[in-house]
């Protein structure tokens, strides 16, 4: 999954990005490359539904995207 935006950084290993669902489950996803404006992101087969995204960066800004 793509994601664009402004101030990710570039340090792979201090962001997170979770999928969570009306249900409460909540995935982890691994991110597989990123700049300060874009990032992609594995995204796990068989999860239907609809789902939130939630950014957690470094500096305790993070965003979530419904």
């Amino acid at each position: 999954m793509s994601i664009t935006g402004t101030g990710f950084g570039t340090d792979i290993n201090s962001v997170m990005v979770h999928l969570s669902n009306s249900t409460g489950k909540i995935y982890q996803l691994k991110v597989l490359s990123m700049d300060d404006t874009s990032m992609r992101v594995g995204l796990s087969g068989g999860l239907p539904g609809v789902y939130s995204v939630k950014i957690s960066l470094p500096d305790g800004n993070g965003d979530s995207i419904p």
